[in-house]
């Protein structure tokens, strides 16, 4: 992609406020935003059963790990959004009037992409005031680790909305891009889960036909590290679970050289296939 300019950052700037300000006048946001806080709230008061069974706490902290289920579902929700963005524009003939004004495919897509990660942003602000008030109302505390977690969602969410924008951008219509998103998400979390369970397996227990596929199931979650926006996040949790800054870096870097990479792609999807449904 070439160098931007001010101009475009400026008609991105454009689409992104005012598709985010579409975005924050519907109910689809704060309901995602309500759905994460009972997540939440049920993560904490499975927190609360273990320790009254077993008088401690297992967790590294409980703030900030009942952030996490909610960031999936804030990223789940951006993603599927992200991938009507531009395969709706395009059948409805919008990004074709869009086309014949200052508008160009970079500062197009850039704009998307603001939009979505401002409507992130509400979403997240709704969680960094309900979850350490729910922490601090059930006696568990909250520590600064919320906030590094938080910021853990906001990375994990770059990536899922870039990958959103990519299959939009590609797509023929918004219900074949929602079907491909939907399925490749469904994909990605299945090997994330299958790779979690059979790391706290015995593989000696296995059955024979499973320990055949194990190669291609590791091999699978591999690819999912550096291709789900799942896998990212996982990566910055357990970076943070171990306090280990260096990786937590990295983790915050790749994620955004992730999504610039899928915003490059989605820029030249759009110049290949044109503005027209």
């Amino acid at each position: 992609m070439r160098r931007l300019g001010g101009h475009e950052l400026r008609i991105a700037g454009i689409i992104g406020t005012r598709g985010f300000a579409a975005s924050v006048s519907g109910l689809a946001v704060y309901v995602v935003a309500t759905i994460g806080c009972l997540v939440s709230s049920q993560v904490t008061k499975t927190y609360l059963g273990t320790i009254r069974e077993n008088g401690l706490i297992t967790v590294f902290d409980p703030s900030a790990s009942a952030a996490a289920a909610p960031a999936v579902v804030a990223a789940l929700y951006l993603a599927v959004v992200s991938s009507l963005s531009v395969a709706r524009d395009r059948s409805s003939g919008t990004l074709e009037v869009l086309f014949y004004g200052p508008v160009n495919e970079v500062s197009y897509v850039l704009g998307k992409y603001v939009e979505q990660m401002l409507t992130c942003g509400v979403i997240l602000g709704f969680y960094a005031i309900v979850i350490p008030l729910q922490s601090v109302l059930a006696g568990l505390g909250s520590s600064g680790r919320m906030w590094p977690t938080l910021l853990v969602a906001l990375g994990g969410a770059s990536a899922a909305v870039s990958l959103g924008i990519l299959v939009s951008s590609g797509a023929r219509s918004a219900r074949s891009s929602v079907t491909v998103m939907a399925g490749l998400l469904t994909v990605l979390l299945l090997i994330q889960g299958a790779n979690a369970i059979l790391d706290g397996v015995d593989l000696a227990t296995l059955p024979a036909a499973l320990s055949y596929a194990l190669p291609l199931i590791s091999a699978a979650g591999r690819v999912g590290e550096y291709v789900s926006p799942f896998g990212y996040m996982a990566e910055g949790m357990n970076a943070l679970a171990r306090g280990d800054i260096a990786r937590y870096a990295t983790f915050l870097a790749t994620s955004l050289a992730y999504s610039a990479v899928l915003l490059v792609l989605a820029v030249a999807n759009i110049r290949r296939k044109g503005v027209k449904a």
